[in-house]
């Protein structure tokens, strides 16, 4: 019979004897199967040992289940929000269990939390989970939020992500950058903040490296929409040029108004490094006479801007040399015009008119 095994032969004078298979309890699989002539084994399913990374999921009443992967968040939109204002994000996770379309629940112990709605790609075992997020008006920094994706509890199949609240009034560093710059040369140093009213005049805002203890004032504020709680403010600094390569630790500061109390913000440390080689391109013409000044068009290549006012001719001299087999003779020539071929305040092409001396 079905499910069933002989315990006894069938003899002259009396049939086979059978008795039922056992059953595999809840919380066991089947070990050996049940035969004609034995019995079923079952072991408990904590006797299996998955691999590192994976969990045991779909095991007993005989059968011996699966080792799964574990969820992995794939990606969270967005991943910041403003401190005591509601806003949505929504967690994309790689689930490979999710043949069965699991209830997903979402937990935080210091925000509000709640799963608006979930969507299932079986095909690419991906659950995307809209949540809604508030929370209280002084939470500010990093918060963890639980998704669990199980009907029942003790439940393997979850995973977590962090969101960042923003304060609506604190003024809050977003970034900063270049991290390093040419020496020799002015460098575009830019800061970008929230929470700065938008009639701040560059005046009020100062940036100032440490170990020289040079303060700069900005060169310019300006704003423009943005994802955080406030407008986002971009405020450019000029790196002045240095003759060695060192590293700064710049410091932001200024008052937001005369009643508010003043900020102060580390920024991202900054390095002088060694500029390319300037370089002569091109020289045309290459002579001509001396009884009148020929103008001469020389393109140079790597040229620095040392002048914060980026017009790119204010230390250009002009000095040519003649030299003989007895003496050598410096005569000045006159500079005519130089346009820089980029817009930069770094290295870049410049091309120099200059005219020769004559007589």
């Amino acid at each position: 019979l079905y499910n069933q095994y002989v315990t006894a032969n069938c003899t002259k004078l009396q049939n086979s004897v059978c008795s039922d298979c056992q059953a595999c309890s809840g919380t066991q699989y089947e070990y050996t199967a049940c035969s004609l002539y034995s019995n079923r084994v079952c072991h408990d399913c904590s006797e299996i040992q998955c691999p590192p990374g994976t969990y045991l999921a779909g095991c007993g009443n005989g059968s011996k289940g699966t080792c799964w992967g574990f969820p992995s968040v794939l990606s969270v939109t967005p991943t910041s929000g403003c401190s005591g204002r509601s806003f949505m994000t929504r967690i994309v996770i790689r689930s490979p269990q999710i043949a069965d379309l699991p209830g997903t629940k979402v937990f935080s112990s210091a925000l509000n939390v709640t799963a608006l709605s979930t969507v299932y790609d079986i095909s690419k075992q991906i659950i995307s989970v809209d949540i809604m997020i508030e929370s209280d008006p002084s939470l500010m920094g990093m918060y963890s939020i639980d998704v669990i994706l199980c009907n029942r509890i003790p439940c393997f199949r979850n995973t977590s992500f962090k969101v960042e609240l923003m304060s609506q009034t604190v003024v809050t560093l977003i970034d900063s950058f270049p991290s390093s710059g040419y020496r020799y040369a002015y460098t575009p140093y830019i800061v970008r903040l929230s929470n700065i009213p938008s009639d701040l005049p560059a005046r009020a805002v100062r940036m100032v490296n440490f170990p020289t203890n040079e303060s700069i004032v900005a060169t310019s504020v300006a704003y423009e929409a943005s994802p955080y709680c406030s407008d986002l403010a971009t405020i450019t600094f000029l790196m002045p040029p240095m003759s060695s390569s060192v590293m700064l630790r710049p410091t932001i500061a200024g008052s937001v108004n005369r009643r508010a109390s003043g900020f102060q913000l580390e920024l991202q440390e900054f390095r002088y490094i060694a500029a390319p080689s300037v370089e002569v391109s091109s020289i045309f013409p290459t002579m001509g006479g001396v009884s009148q000044p020929v103008r001469i068009q020389i393109a140079v290549q790597n040229f620095p801007e040392t002048n914060a006012a980026g017009n790119g001719c204010a230390d250009i001299e002009v000095l040519f040399v003649s030299t003989t087999a007895s003496n050598m003779t410096a005569l000045s020539g006159q500079l005519e015009a130089c346009q820089r071929q980029t817009a930069s305040y770094m290295l870049g092409p410049i091309t120099i008119d200059v005219s020769s001396p004559s007589g």
